[in-house]
């Protein structure tokens, strides 16, 4: 994998800034020829009329207003949505009603863009309350150097300035202070804290513990800032860029060959999304000088990754801080991605994406979003795409298999994935297994809850949707896998052909030594042909130790009844061997919002016996009724 730096000497880049005016991001309001041709595709449409219903609606209403009252909730309770959801409204509205301008370009809503950007260029801060410099428990943040540019700061600076690159010459007409006291703050808030050699922000540094997905989100959105108020100084704006290389360099560092992202499918539109966003602004900008990034074999692989992780519908395998349904893909930039990598099958699940998801309203809260769909004049058509029978990840251990590709809403999809506990955004969900049934979720992992402080904090994994217990592999005598890099699973045997594909997981080692683990294997099995899924599992303990038992699976469907050897869906049964079903309870999920957005309502089942050796059980899952004990039907309960 080549350096950013390779591509290009610094001084290359800095002639390429000088000498080109670069080719624009997205054509500006006056492009009437190209407007016209953009918003006139299937997917255009819907957000068209979306955009155009609601901008008139903001005129002249109460911008929300982002109190010191809601600012000091994360200190005083932990509480940061209260300030976000104000924060993140005001740059929607705004970004509709540019939008809307660049639409119509009728010059009436000139004015409300500007009291807008008024308002956000007043706000003490651009950065989220989680991400301030504070002196606990004075609930204010303090004064640094320089200013804190994290995610929200870097974003809102690309925000401002793609207005002014949308809509210039109408916001110049209305006044052209603002449009000078805009660029100084973004040069005060986002660029020279950048620049700063001894208190550039930590994603910067040359020391960076885990290069996340702070680093090309970040960069992206500074770039984006930066190449519109630094345009006519291009010698800083390649200083910059070339510092930002070496950061960016190291997240992509991180990835290993087979481009599996390990922050989970939820963050790739947040981290290898964000790094193409930031490399195609780059390329576009110095007009073609780093072609040939985009032709790495890992670049391609990293981007299509996030189509072969797709189950079936908006649904994906939702390990780490990620929820099982994802309905914000900015399908532009996908579309984009597929093309700057020659990539059909990033090019028709992107297609694929906009399809599944063209009812729901859009939610318009990305501004560069919105422009990079409308890049893209989409002819929707589910058919474009199709989806793998095996989806294997070897570096990250992530294996998926499903009975009918053709079509996912019929037959079984399962998944599992090994790798450690020391994963970007990391469960301890080391050998977590889920079932689809039907295009429907039936063995889940619940995916992420709320955040609080207490989710980035030393208590993180005190959190049950985060810790081992919140997850499916074993628990042995009341222990759960806990958090380290130490913890780790190894594939043992894997099967990618024929009828009955399978993978074997050796789960010795994301148990502490004190446990006395000697072997835990986990094998997850689909066969295709008979639509029978199988999870086999063997365990033996050191010397003649005995070990209970315990295994959670979590169901978003209700139960219909079970017994100690079967629990029985609407449509799938489980049958048990050598292990028993003790009880099935709803799971509160009253301070969950994202997690009763994802499921509605989830059960946990919880399964359980007693070793006295080494030994085995099998859990085996079918579409139809199994012979034996139908169980009761009755739920929340114990199986008697």
């Amino acid at each position: 994998m080549s350096s950013l730096h390779s591509f290009a000497t610094s001084e290359e880049l800095c002639r390429r800034l000088r000498s080109t005016k670069g080719i624009r991001r997205f054509p500006p309001a006056t492009d009437r020829k190209s407007w016209d041709k953009m918003y006139r595709g299937d997917l255009q449409k819907i957000y068209t009329a979306v955009i155009l219903e609601e901008a008139p609606k903001i005129v002249d209403t109460p911008w929300p207003e982002c109190s010191l009252k809601l600012f000091t909730r994360y200190i005083k309770t932990g509480d940061r949505s209260a300030y976000q959801a104000k924060y993140f409204e005001r740059r929607r509205r705004l970004n509709i009603l540019a939008v809307a301008e660049a639409i119509e370009n009728r010059g009436r809503y000139v004015e409300e863009i500007a009291e807008g950007m008024w308002q956000i260029i007043s706000e003490p801060t651009w950065a989220y309350p989680a991400h301030e410099r504070f002196n606990a428990p004075d609930p204010v943040p303090v004064l640094g150097k320089t200013e804190v540019v994290d995610l929200g700061a870097s974003d809102t600076g690309l925000m401002l300035s793609a207005i002014m690159e949308l809509i210039e010459p109408q916001l110049l007409a209305y006044s052209p202070a603002l449009k000078k006291k805009k660029k100084k703050e973004i040069i005060r808030r986002v660029v020279e804290p950048l620049e700063a050699e001894d208190d550039e922000p930590w994603w910067l540094r040359k020391e960076i513990y885990f290069p996340s997905n702070w680093i090309p989100w970040c960069c992206s959105n500074s770039f984006g800032a930066a190449t519109y108020v630094l345009r006519d100084d291009p010698e800083r704006l390649a200083r910059l860029t070339w510092k930002m290389f070496s950061a960016v360099d190291k997240f992509i560092g991180v990835y290993k060959p087979d481009g599996a992202c390990d922050e989970g499918p939820g963050y790739w539109n947040h981290s290898v999304a964000q790094m193409y966003q930031f490399m195609d602004q780059v390329n576009r900008r110095t007009e073609g000088l780093y072609d040939d990034f985009f032709k790495q074999q890992k670049i391609r692989r990293m981007g299509e990754f996030i189509a072969d992780l797709n189950l079936t519908g908006s649904y994906f395998m939702n390990y780490a801080d990620a929820q099982s349904q994802i309905k914000t893909f900015d399908c532009g930039i996908l579309y984009s991605f597929g093309e700057s990598i020659s990539s059909e099958l990033l090019k028709s699940f992107s297609i694929k994406i906009a399809e599944e998801n063209k009812n729901d309203v859009p939610r318009c809260n990305s501004l560069m979003q919105i422009l990079h769909l409308f890049r893209f004049p989409f002819k929707l058509d589910l058919s474009a795409y199709a989806h793998k029978e095996l989806s294997y990840f070897p570096d990250r251990q992530i294996f998926i298999v499903r009975q009918n590709a053709k079509n996912t809403r019929e037959g079984f999809i399962a998944a599992i994935k090994g790798g450690h506990n020391n994963e970007g955004h990391n469960h301890n969900d080391v050998g977590h297994f889920s079932i689809y049934c039907g295009g429907k979720p039936l063995i889940v992992d619940v995916g992420s809850g709320t955040y609080t402080r207490k989710t980035f904090s030393p208590e993180r994994y005190s959190i049950w949707w985060i810790g081992g217990k919140g997850h499916n592999a074993a628990i042995i005598k009341g222990n759960a896998q806990p958090d380290g890099e130490k913890y780790f699973s190894k594939v043992r045997e894997i099967n990618t052909k024929g009828d009955r594909q399978n993978i074997t997981l050796d789960l010795s080692a994301i148990y502490p030594p004190e446990v006395g683990v000697k072997e835990y294997l986990r094998s997850l099995e689909l066969d295709r042909k008979n639509g029978v899924v199988m999870l086999r599992e063997s365990l033996a303990m050191n010397g003649k130790a005995e070990a209970d038992i315990e295994i959670k699976l979590y169901s978003p469907r209700k139960i219909v009844s079970f017994s100690e050897n079967q629990v029985k869906w609407d449509d799938a049964v489980m049958k048990l061997e050598n292990i028993r079903c003790v009880s099935v309870n709803e799971v509160d999920l009253r301070d969950e919002k994202g997690m009763a957005s994802s499921w509605g309502k989830l059960y946990c089942i919880t399964l359980s016996l007693k070793m006295k050796g080494p030994g085995g059980w099998k859990l085996i899952f079918n579409t139809g009724i199994l012979e034996g004990n139908r169980g009761e039907n009755v739920f929340g309960g114990t199986a008697k």
